[in-house]
Order: structure tokens, then C-alpha cells, then sequence
């Protein structure tokens, strides 16, 4: 089904957010991150896809890049506990 509409809609950033989520959970997290970066890049406001990007990056093992995207999905939505608990993560690690 993401397939056929990723080849209907090939910058549609949930399509390419669930793609990443799918790449991510099967342990490719470099294409996983490819995808959610141009989710974000797609929808630049959509905390929902900075935060997904920022799991999948500590996953992948770049905290400071995470601490980063957790920090700008900050921006969007100040009281995302979520962000705020990830963040905090990042910090104390």
C-alpha cells in the first residue's frame, strides 16, 4: 500500500514518515532517517515527524543530531512532554 502511494505521491511527508517508521523498525536506520528527513523537510511544522526523526536518530546512535530535532520539535510545541522526556534523555546520557 506505501508503495503504491509512494509512487503516487513521492514528497508526501506522511507517506514518507511511515516509510522511515517501517525502514527504522527493521533495523535500517540510515534509509529510515533519508525518509523522515524529508518528511520534515515536506512539513516542517509537523512536531509528530521531528520527534520520530529524533528516535530514530538516537536508535542509530547520533545523540547530539537527536538532542537537536528533540530540541526544534521543542520550538513547534513547547509542552510536548514527550520531546521534553527524550531531551532530558539525551542530557543525561
Amino acid at each position: 500500500m506505501y508503495a503504491v502511494k509512494f509512487c503516487s505521491y513521492p514528497n508526501h511527508s506522511d507517506t514518507l514518515n511511515l516509510i522511515g517508521l517501517v525502514q527504522a523498525r527493521g533495523g535500517n536506520f540510515k534509509t529510515a532517517i533519508k525518509f523522515l528527513r524529508r518528511a520534515t523537510r515536506g512539513d516542517g511544522l509537523n512536531v509528530k515527524y521531528h520527534f520520530t526523526l529524533g528516535e530514530v536518530l538516537v536508535a542509530a546512535g547520533f545523540m547530539d543530531e537527536a538532542a537537536g530535532t528533540f530540541n526544534h520539535a521543542l520550538s513547534l510545541q513547547p509542552d510536548n512532554v514527550a520531546c521534553l522526556i527524550n531531551l532530558g534523555m539525551q542530557i543525561y546520557i
